[in-house]
C-alpha cells in the first residue's frame, strides 16, 4: 500500500475503485455550480479574486497545476475543505475522488481529515 505524505493512497487505487463504480454515479446534479460556489466562498473568503463554482469543477475536474488563480484556489479550498463538504462535491458535483487526490498531490495541501475520507473511495490490487 503505497502512501503519499499526505496519507493518500496511490492514484492506481483511486482508479481501481472508479472503474467498479457506476458512470450514474458521478453524474453532475443540476445545482452542482452553486454547491461548488457556496463551498468555495466559505472556504476561500478573504481570498484575493472572484471564486465562483463553475470555475471550482472546471479546475477540480482538471489536471492538477500549480500555475493560475485557479489552481492557487483549489489549494486553498483544498487545505481546509471538510469531509462532508468533499462529499457534496463526489455526489451532488459530479468531481470524483480521484481527481481530488491528484490535486491535493499535486499542491502543498495538508489535510490529513481528507486524505483519510478520500482513502475510503479506493481499492486494492
Amino acid at each position: 500500500m503505497s502512501k503519499t505524505p499526505q496519507g493518500l493512497r496511490s492514484d492506481e487505487d483511486f482508479a481501481l475503485y472508479m472503474i467498479r463504480q457506476p458512470a450514474a454515479a458521478r453524474r453532475r446534479q443540476p445545482d452542482a455550480e452553486d454547491i461548488a460556489g457556496v463551498i468555495a466562498r466559505k472556504h476561500c473568503a478573504g481570498r484575493k479574486g472572484r471564486v465562483d463554482g463553475a470555475g471550482i469543477l472546471e479546475s477540480l475536474n482538471g489536471e492538477p497545476t500549480r500555475n493560475g488563480d485557479g489552481s492557487c484556489a483549489v489549494g486553498w479550498l483544498l487545505s481546509s475543505l471538510a469531509p462532508h463538504e468533499c462529499a457534496l462535491l463526489i455526489t451532488h458535483c459530479g468531481v470524483s475522488p480521484r481527481s481530488l487526490a491528484r490535486h491535493i498531490r499535486a499542491m502543498p495541501v495538508r489535510n490529513e481529515g481528507l486524505a483519510r475520507f478520500l482513502n475510503q473511495f479506493t481499492a486494492r490490487r
